[in-house]
């Protein structure tokens, strides 16, 4: 056992962020990334060179790989001693793998009797922008000298939007050489996880 020559992984990023401190009744904070990671494998870095031209120089990762993120958040100081605040997200959506399997039953090797194949470029295609807003409100109540008691409201998914957050890639199924049977997949491109729905709760924090 040893590392594969040749192969590698390279990743670059950066990060801008804006921070601006509780002053004059509001407050702000945001950030915006941007970044990428590919995998290399040269000219001895693989073992099946099968799918290499799908993969070679593309996208690495298949969860958790977007290529920009960004988030803002504020908070406002109303009169009356009511603080309304929001938070967005928005990142690029995960990447998808499409393909389908051949399997032969008749070769020799009971451990390795089929192979996936590609059909095009890993990271060319991906799931749709994710989005995201909340929004709080919350009255402060003095209670004696120093004792403060905050009543809040939170919203979450205020929109209600139906983003599917990740799907099922694309594997159309399975075929079969010797019987020349193709056996789609059933969970071909399904979505697997989708937004919670608009959610509100309620909530009290005491401070003396």
């Amino acid at each position: 056992m040893k590392s594969r020559p040749d192969f590698y992984s390279s990743y670059w990023g950066i990060d801008f962020i804006l921070n601006k401190r509780l002053s004059k009744k509001w407050m702000l904070n945001g950030s915006i990334t941007l970044q990428n990671q590919k995998r290399h494998y040269g000219d001895k870095g693989y073992t099946n060179p099968t799918n290499l031209w799908a993969l070679d120089g593309e996208t690495y990762g298949t969860v958790m790989n977007c290529r920009w993120m960004f988030k803002v958040g504020r908070l406002y100081q109303l009169p009356y001693d009511f603080n309304v605040a929001f938070n967005f997200r928005a990142r690029e959506g995960w990447p998808l793998l499409e393909y389908f399997d051949i399997v032969d039953p008749t070769l020799p090797n009971p451990l390795s009797r089929d192979a996936t194949l590609l059909i095009k470029p890993f990271g060319s295609e991906r799931i749709k922008m994710f989005t995201d807003l909340s929004f709080r409100l919350e009255k402060l109540l003095r209670i004696g000298d120093s004792g403060r008691l905050y009543l809040m409201v939170d919203a979450y998914n205020v929109l209600n939007s139906k983003i599917i957050n990740s799907r099922y890639d694309r594997q159309h199924g399975d075929y079969n050489v010797v019987s020349g049977l193709f056996s789609p997949d059933a969970n071909d491109f399904r979505a697997s996880q989708i937004l919670s729905p608009r959610m509100i709760t309620f909530g009290v924090r005491f401070i003396f």
